[in-house]
């Protein structure tokens, strides 16, 4: 009874609290080659897309893969197995929600990274490949919980800045409000 009063409950309210940073775009730099970067749900090979979303009806990321809006980028160490991967998507999608951040720009993430590989920068190479890929002329954005301290320092690592805590309500998955919280 508990997990579906929990998913009642998380269906009639849900509450985050997010750190966003952002960063304005840097030039390219050389591509990683173990870093490939799909623009299509179609080209993910079936061993990573298994990793990346078990539920694809339900991943809002590959919804917007499907439609343009977003990309994948897909570390493998040894060319078979997923070690680690991240989405480029359009601002477009977060514009509403998200519009008191930038009137424009590019979201970076969600970004994971297998429990086995991590310690060993996939994070940071993701990161950088990320920002190389993104226009020039639009900020680069990007959001991870307060207690997820290890993404936070490959963030800051990363060279984003931040631009404070936020906290987010939706109610019925349809009404929501975003609002700083005060330091």
């Amino acid at each position: 009874m508990s997990r579906w009063g929990s998913l009642l409950r998380r269906g009639w309210h849900e509450r985050r609290r997010l750190c966003f940073y952002g960063r304005e775009p840097v030039p390219e730099t050389a591509p990683d080659d173990r870093i490939a970067v799909y623009r299509s749900w179609a080209d993910v090979p079936a061993a990573f897309r298994r990793v990346v979303a078990p539920a694809p009806l339900l991943s809002a990321p590959v919804w917007r893969l499907r439609r343009g809006r977003a990309q994948l980028l897909c570390l493998s160490v040894d060319g078979r197995t997923l070690a680690a991967y991240g989405w480029l998507q359009d601002w477009r999608s977060f514009r509403r929600r998200f519009g008191a951040l930038a009137p424009d720009g590019t979201m970076l993430g969600p970004y994971w990274t297998a429990p086995a590989e991590r310690g060993r920068g996939l994070y940071g190479r993701l990161l950088a490949r990320s920002l190389a890929l993104c226009p020039p002329n639009r900020p680069a954005l990007i959001y991870a919980a307060p207690e997820n301290a290890a993404s936070r320092r490959g963030i800051v690592k990363a060279g984003f800045r931040p631009l404070g805590e936020w906290e987010w309500h939706c109610w019925l998955g349809v009404f929501s409000r975003f609002r700083r919280i005060p330091a």
